[in-house]
């Protein structure tokens, strides 16, 4: 399985992209951004495999798409008898859900096809709420929102009167525009960084919550 970490195919059309399954998603990522795509689907940090992610059916960040499987169009495996099988949902409707988050045990994932999609930009906000409001919250200022692809919560969990009772909501909106030009990546190491103190700000801080200045960034 060595030398299996290649991109195999775009098809810029239908926003589908065909790799081998040890091609890490930080590479994925550098590969499709010259197109302005994106992951549909995957786990914050990016150094793992794509066959490892699918073989957890990792959650991914965005709460419509789910997990990695759902962003899936297909993938070939080699089972023990040496046969290889391309699965999809309808050619192999038992594999297609056995495999997604079968931790490797009916076969040896070699090539996945995972549907992309546009690299909009997307503007932040940031709001304050607490537990017993959040789920009334979450449905109509997030989930009833279509134009909002990605949410974070926090919860306070610093000891004191609000220890695990305030939280705070990070909000993405897809503005529904590309960039005018091909955005190189940054370190997503530096950005967990910043939300790293980000989140010690909110929750030590003794002073009411202030709103900071909205960012806009590609998905």
């Amino acid at each position: 399985m060595t030398n299996t970490d290649k991109v195999l195919g775009i098809n810029l059309k239908k926003k589908q992209v065909t790799v081998q399954s040890r091609i890490i998603w930080s590479d994925l990522q550098k590969y499709i951004n010259q197109y302005n795509l994106a992951i549909k689907a995957m786990q914050s940090p990016n150094i793992f495999t794509v066959g490892g992610s699918m073989s957890v059916n990792a959650h991914g960040d965005d709460f419509r798409t789910g997990a990695v499987g759902n962003s899936i169009v297909g993938f070939t495996l080699l089972l023990a008898n040496g046969k290889k099988v391309i699965v999809t949902p309808t050619t192999e409707p038992i594999l297609w859900s056995a495999v997604r988050g079968g931790y490797g045990l009916f076969g040896v994932v070699t090539n996945i096809t995972l549907q992309l999609t546009d690299n909009n930009l997307l503007s932040s906000d940031y709001k304050e709420t607490n537990l017993d409001n959040f789920p009334l919250y979450f449905h109509e200022k997030v989930f009833n929102k279509k134009n909002i692809t990605l949410f974070y919560a926090h919860l306070n969990i610093v000891p004191g009167p609000h220890f695990l009772k305030k939280m705070y909501v990070i909000t993405y909106q897809d503005t529904h525009k590309l960039p005018n030009k091909v955005i190189a990546l940054d370190n997503p190491d530096k950005w967990n960084s910043i939300y790293f103190q980000l989140y010690l700000w909110l929750n030590t801080r003794n002073t009411p919550f202030v709103q900071p200045n909205p960012v806009t960034l590609a998905l």
